[in-house]
């Protein structure tokens, strides 16, 4: 088996779990009852292993940025999450399998991770935008008829916002955990 060098241990192990509960995390959403309040809201992407996933490994994906485009990826993920919910809320935007694209973006979040400090920042940002949609979206639909969608979205969005800031400081001591390593003199 061929290892790939420029691949650091951790970033493996966040692409393996992702590979194997990627697809099943995102049937994690069969509804959420009578979301009615910020509570709910902000407590709803702690739940979910496919929000802890995509809105960590965001973060640690901007960690590995240079300091004026981390903040630049996490607010473009935040931008684009309620972008996603206001299309849907709206009906601007269709999607036509929207929890196979949660599935792809927490795949795309990891790959992104492996790949990530070689790709131009705003393409990261980019990217991270794009798969960021979906999860906006897919809140926005499964909010239940009549429920206060504007409490759960400020719930939802502050939650989300929580998860970026610990996946950059995640992302922060991992990358001073590996630098010290690699500054190690051999014995």
């Amino acid at each position: 088996m061929t290892r790939l060098p420029s691949l650091h241990p951790a970033s493996r192990l966040l692409l393996a779990g992702a590979f194997i509960f990627g697809p099943s995390l995102a049937m994690a959403h069969p509804g959420h009852g009578e979301v009615q309040d910020l509570a709910h809201g902000f407590a709803h992407p702690f739940g979910g292993a496919d929000h802890v996933l995509a809105m960590m490994a965001v973060g640690w994906l901007a960690a590995r940025l240079p300091a004026g485009s981390a903040w630049k990826a996490t607010c473009a993920f935040m931008s684009a999450l309620l972008l996603g919910w206001m299309s849907c809320s709206t009906g601007l935007l269709l999607l036509p399998d929207p929890e196979l694209l949660i599935a792809a973006s927490t795949i795309g979040l990891a790959l992104l991770l492996v790949v990530g400090t070689k790709l131009p920042p705003r393409l990261v940002a980019t990217l991270a935008g794009l798969f960021a949609i979906s999860h906006g979206w897919i809140h926005a639909h499964e909010m239940p008829a009549g429920s206060s969608a504007w409490s759960y979205l400020l719930g939802f969005m502050c939650a989300s916002s929580v998860l970026l800031c610990l996946g950059m400081v995640v992302g922060r001591v991992i990358s001073a955990w590996s630098a010290q390593r690699r500054n190690r003199a051999p014995c």
